[in-house]
């Protein structure tokens, strides 16, 4: 019997803000047109996490379109609870989505220039030889970023 994990559920019952994988993909060098209602500058953070970040960010004010990336469902799911709760308090500045994907395929997702800042902290750091392949930040992805 295939393990399948409850958080996977659970997260879509905030699918007004958590899109899907296909959903993200077709809206790919269109998200300022399709995805949000205003036309700001689009900032990206990969693990995002419990969504500290991501909240700190919504206070400061900044005009911004906002995505958050975490491929770990079931942190997701706790970061979408505490986004509700920002959904709530109808910040006119700040309108945000959320991906819970692997980053990895990030260009799959988003069009040349689309990006106007991308945060990344605390990347784990895989630090062994053998798990470099593991590392999200290789050559191969920053070309895919930035071609």
């Amino acid at each position: 019997m295939a393990f399948e994990n409850p958080y996977k559920a659970k997260i879509l019952t905030y699918q007004d803000f958590v899109l899907s994988d296909e959903h993200a993909r077709q809206a790919k060098s269109q998200w300022n047109a399709t995805i949000f209602p205003k036309q700001r500058p689009l900032k990206i953070e990969i693990g995002s996490g419990y969504g500290d970040f991501m909240m700190d960010y919504a206070k400061t004010g900044e005009q911004c379109n906002f995505i958050g990336i975490d491929f770990r469902i079931k942190r997701s799911f706790f970061l979408a609870r505490k986004l509700e709760i920002l959904r709530e308090q109808n910040l006119s500045h700040f309108d945000f989505r959320f991906l819970a994907l692997n980053a990895i395929n990030i260009h799959e997702y988003f069009g040349q220039g689309e990006i106007s800042e991308l945060f990344y902290f605390f990347p784990d750091p895989w630090p062994k030889k053998r798990h470099h392949r593991r590392r999200l930040f290789q050559k191969s992805f920053l070309i895919n970023l930035h071609p």
